[in-house]
């Protein structure tokens, strides 16, 4: 073993030909600790390096073909993407690899980290190691996308909340206006003493506003370069946040088998703990995308809701909630409805078919299958 290197030292030598070398990375936000063995010769080296692009292709530019392991995380995606683009191969597998048995990792240190990521990179083509689908560039920035309209409208709504709050115990309260509308009728309802506490929020919400109808527009611009967002929006419920993230999401709708797949990579699905007789009904994983999860949840709510057109989906679902008392019930039947709308809208996506929402049912009044 050559002892740990300096911060940005490279890997000039390696992976030359003859040899197999595997890397194990364990990334920081500011540096990252590798350590990696040749298999062919036994040779192992460890060291350090910057968490920054320039850093990553200065260290394995000077390498030749290495396979290297990370754990899932934030930089993980710009990581594997650059070093494919190096020539080598990266892979990104779960962050809970290193974890053993049913706690936390013990006596866990950048160093540990990458050595046994190193053991995991020698297993690399294994059965018992999984790769995870790295997403491509311009699906990483839809995403993104999303994700910043996600946090700005939730930021606007935590305003909202706070203001309507705020006032009360003044004996004032706010009308039940749109979180758009609120701060032209906060001004005009509140006092003046009110009406100052809560201004700077008012304006914060305004220029919310405005950020969210440019990332709109963006949504917007986004799904006309994906013409097959069209057979999603086919299903009434479904819009263009919902399809937007649940395409970025999935990015790729070939890599999924079946359709029925789709619902457990999101968490939608119930999870397991089965053991001889025992098999108690758990519930959904919560796995994989949350923004992705709570999008589908809406729109089955939206489905369920009075304002839902007539479909095999909504009777269906209307039927599970009973008469709507029960509203446990009532949210579980929105979770099942979210799971079929999971595997509906990627068969829709892949297979182009044309959404027919009363397939497979005699057209009847809808009080008849729902009473």
């Amino acid at each position: 073993m050559t002892g740990v290197k300096q911060c940005n030292d490279t890997l000039e030598g390696w992976g030359g030909a003859g040899s197999d070398v595997r890397i194990g990375l364990d990334v920081g936000d500011k540096t990252c600790r590798w350590a990696g063995i040749d298999v062919a010769t036994g040779e192992v080296r460890e060291g350090m390096l910057a968490t920054t692009p320039g850093a990553i292709r200065t260290s394995f530019g000077a390498a030749g073909h290495c396979v290297v392991v990370m754990e899932a995380g934030s930089h993980s995606p710009w990581l594997a993407r650059t070093l494919n683009e190096l020539g080598h191969r990266g892979v990104v597998v779960e962050p809970s690899i290193l974890v053993q048995g049913g706690g936390r990792r013990r006596r866990k240190n950048d160093r540990r980290d990458s050595l046994g990521l190193m053991e995991v990179a020698r297993d690399v083509g294994r059965p018992k190691v999984k790769e995870l689908w790295q997403r491509p560039e311009q699906y990483q920035e839809d995403l993104s996308l999303m994700r910043m309209r996600d946090a700005t409208v939730r930021a606007r709504t935590v305003l909202a909340s706070a203001a309507r709050g705020a006032v009360k115990p003044y004996g004032e309260r706010l009308g039940a206006h749109s979180v758009e509308s609120l701060p032209k009728f906060a001004r005009e309802e509140l006092s003046e003493r009110t009406r100052t506490l809560v201004e700077p929020a008012l304006a914060l919400m305004e220029e919310a506003t405005k950020a969210v109808d440019v990332y709109d527009q963006q949504v917007t611009d986004y799904l006309a370069r994906r013409p097959e967002s069209a057979r999603l929006l086919q299903v009434h419920g479904v819009g263009e946040v919902t399809t937007g993230v649940f395409m970025a999401v999935i990015g790729d709708p070939r890599r999924f088998k079946r359709s029925r797949d789709v619902a457990a990579y999101l968490g939608l699905a119930p999870g397991q703990d089965q053991s001889g007789a025992d098999d108690p009904q758990l519930p959904i994983s919560k796995t994989g995308d949350a923004l992705a999860r709570r999008v589908l949840v809406q729109c089955a709510h939206f489905i369920m809701s009075s304002k839902g057109r007539d479909s095999g989906l909504r009777r269906w679902a209307l039927k599970l909630a009973g008469d709507g008392k029960n509203k446990t019930r009532k949210k579980k039947a929105a979770v099942a409805l979210a799971r079929k709308l999971a595997t509906l809208l990627h068969r829709l996506w892949l297979n182009g078919e044309r959404y027919e929402p009363m397939r497979g049912l005699e057209v009847e009044p809808e009080g008849a299958a729902t009473c």
